[in-house]
């Protein structure tokens, strides 16, 4: 026995007038989702944030590039300094008197 189960979705698409332009997969969480006006990049305020983010943070290859090395040059000057850090906080060692 076989039974013919729908989604939400599904059932709304079909028995609807349905614009398809506003059914997009967010850039972001790669989830479906139906685009209230035809301006929405984001399935979500969050998804649309990040998005907006990341187009303004790398416009060009070359700018994401760059962008990629100032963090991993940030990240290795960090763990140089904890380095040091650690070093010159030793405990003196105590000689025992015998």
């Amino acid at each position: 026995m076989l039974r013919d189960v729908k989604t939400l979705f599904f059932q709304v698409v079909e028995d609807e007038d349905v614009e398809a332009r506003r059914i997009r997969e967010c850039p972001i969480c790669q989830r479906i989702f139906w685009a209230g006006r035809l301006t929405m990049q984001g399935c979500s305020p969050r998804c649309a944030n990040t998005f907006r983010v990341r187009r303004h943070r790398y416009r060009t290859k070359e700018e994401k590039a760059e962008h990629k090395f100032r963090r991993v040059r940030r990240e290795i000057s960090k763990q140089k300094e904890a380095q040091k850090g650690r070093q010159s906080v030793k405990k003196p060692v105590k000689k025992e008197d015998k």
